[in-house]
């Protein structure tokens, strides 16, 4: 009878050991999925931090450029203005000062 109880211990023992490694795997496979988890989500961050950078560089790259283009334009506009106006500078000047004594001779 002793043999039988001390064998059921040993099955217990057996068993409760059997348990403990199961809930140490279980417990293990949970901290690596929580790791494993973390780095993707990290990788994840990373990934789209550094695709937030390359789209902004292209942005500002495409405005730089269209800054440039605008303002070549708007150099060329400025130096076609200035050559009107040296090349009508006597006319103007005729024709705000008739404008202006034909003005106060209404007055």
């Amino acid at each position: 009878m002793d043999s039988i109880i001390n064998e059921l211990i040993r099955l217990d023992r057996k068993a409760k050991d059997a348990v403990e490694a199961a809930e140490r795997q279980r417990d293990e496979a949970k901290q690596q999925l929580a790791r494993q988890k973390d780095d993707l989500l990290n990788n994840a961050t990373c990934n789209i931090q550094d695709e937030i950078y390359q789209q902004k560089q292209t942005l500002k790259d495409e405005l730089n450029a269209k800054l440039k283009a605008l303002e070549a334009d708007f150099l060329e506009n400025e130096k076609r203005l200035d050559a009107v106006f040296a090349q009508n500078f006597d006319s103007f000047v005729v024709s705000i000062t008739t404008a202006c004594l034909t003005a106060s001779k209404a007055v």
